[in-house]
């Protein structure tokens, strides 16, 4: 696929309005967490968090790298571009090393099931 020269849309799913209004990330910590969770699920070795100073609200920044294998062009376009697809219901280990992946927050997630009373 040529990234260079490609034009890929977002297309949601039905269920997107109930995965922004009750799953969203909910503070920073969540996200945080979220990013280092995306590292595992991507066969990450080694993930490093650096927080750039000062570290005052409004302030500074948080980087987070890791050496996980990333998104090729058509995972970015036939994926993450179809918000709230059933991706990781589908596939719920990771591609080089088979982890079980626990992404359960993102908009990617499949819908739990409904408790019950």
């Amino acid at each position: 696929m040529d990234s260079e020269n490609t034009q890929t849309f977002l297309r949601p799913r039905a269920r997107l309005m109930s995965t922004l209004g009750e799953d969203l990330i909910i503070n920073e910590r969540v996200a945080l967490t979220e990013l280092v969770k995306n590292a595992y699920d991507a066969d990450a070795s080694l993930a490093v968090i650096r927080f750039n100073g000062p570290l005052e609200e409004g302030y500074g920044s948080i980087e987070v790298w890791d050496d996980g294998h990333g998104m090729s062009p058509e995972t970015v376009q036939d994926t993450w571009m179809e918000i709230a697809t059933p991706f990781r219901h589908r596939a719920p280990r990771s591609e080089q090393f088979g982890r079980r992946v626990p992404g359960a927050k993102g908009a990617g997630a499949s819908p739990q099931p409904a408790s019950a009373p």
